[in-house]
């Protein structure tokens, strides 16, 4: 397990990238990684918290190059949230049952 960092202000950043992370707040966590890599350009923690941050950014957040928060933080309204992620388009239908030769037929379909 690694020691906590001496410097408050390393601790704090970090803090706030674990709070970022647990939130999913990708842009804030680049952001942060990049304050505490300019403090501290070895620190292993802030380079993982970069490199996720990256891997899992909006395409526009790249595009821009913007990594300040959208909202001001600390906001508890809802209206202020960032919105959930787009959920993944399911199939409309599922794949006709495979159906063997010589056997009797299951479920639904199955004489009574």
């Amino acid at each position: 397990m690694t020691e906590p960092p001496q410097d408050p202000q390393l601790r704090r950043l970090l803090e706030g990238c674990e709070r970022a992370l647990a939130a999913r707040d990708w842009d804030r966590l680049g952001g942060l990684a990049e304050q505490i890599l300019g403090l501290d350009p070895a620190n292993g923690a802030a380079l993982r918290f970069q490199a996720l941050a990256a891997r899992n950014a909006t395409p526009e957040a790249r595009a821009t190059g913007d990594d300040a928060p959208e909202t001001p933080t600390g906001s508890t309204d809802p209206a202020d949230a960032p919105a959930p992620p787009p959920l993944r388009p399911r199939p409309m239908f599922a794949p006709p049952p495979r159906i063997r030769r010589g056997e009797p037929p299951r479920g639904a379909d199955a004489p009574r």
